[in-house]
């Protein structure tokens, strides 16, 4: 998965905030749809359907065939383009939200669940009865189903175990540091410890020279996340920032 910026997430969150919008991908992602199609399943006008798509479509997130018509002009065929995962986490002591896109889902390596599943998914495909096809698949997505709601749980266990890290580390920083800006420096550091001093400047809104001098007293009192001195964080990393979008959930 590849990180996606900050201002790529708030366009996403912009445009799935309609609800009509969300109502439109969830059709789409099945099958292709025309405006009048969806127009009637949602029992919403043509005309908003059609600005909705626009909308998305000048985003990336759709696009639109022409497609010949025994009753007149062209019409528009729209289909989803896009792959993209974001999450948000969020409890008293933790605000996290990561936009992604996979760029090889196959490179990742597969638990034995998993690769059973995929396994079975193969053979499958080469069931010749369409029908029968159909089924198979159905049975196979209520097992996947099963392993995303089990990664869930796990994911929501260890955000718990990450929030009560964050709620330790931010008692003894406030112990620590009387100076907000080191806590600021320090509080950055431990949600992205990779983050350049350009981006924690820009974030903190300090110069650099400020940041840089921040980071010396805390390499000084050998608390730097995953680092020792304020030159280890002069490597750019795009802040990566979790809603799950994906096709037929």
């Amino acid at each position: 998965m590849v990180p996606l910026e900050d201002t790529e997430l708030d366009e996403i969150l912009m445009l799935l905030s309609n609800p009509t919008r969300r109502r439109i991908l969830a059709k789409l992602v099945q099958e292709k749809h025309y405006p009048l199609q969806l127009s009637k399943e949602l029992r919403v006008s043509q005309q908003a359907v059609t600005k909705h798509l626009r909308v998305l479509e000048e985003h990336g997130i759709v696009e639109s065939v022409s497609t010949p018509s025994d009753e007149g002009p062209p019409r528009k065929l729209y289909k989803t383009t896009k792959h993209f995962l974001i999450t948000i986490s969020m409890d008293p002591k933790m605000f996290d939200a990561r936009a992604q896109e996979p760029v090889n889902a196959t490179a990742a390596p597969m638990t034995e669940d998993l690769k059973a599943i995929d396994d079975e998914f193969r053979g499958v495909l080469h069931t010749q009865n369409y029908k029968e096809r159909v089924g198979d698949l159905g049975q196979l997505l209520m097992k996947a189903e099963e392993e995303l709601d089990k990664l869930d749980d796990q994911r929501a266990n260890l955000l718990q175990i990450k929030s009560q890290m964050l709620r330790e580390a931010s008692s003894l920083i406030v112990e620590l540091y009387p100076d907000y800006s080191h806590r600021a420096v320090l509080y950055l550091l431990l949600e992205n410890p990779n983050i350049s001093v350009g981006d924690m400047a820009q974030s903190l809104n300090m110069t650099e020279a400020e940041i840089v001098a921040v980071l010396r007293d805390l390499a000084a009192d050998n608390v730097l996340p995953g680092a020792t001195d304020a030159r280890a964080h002069r490597r750019p990393r795009a802040r990566t920032i979790h809603i799950k979008i994906k096709n037929g959930r």
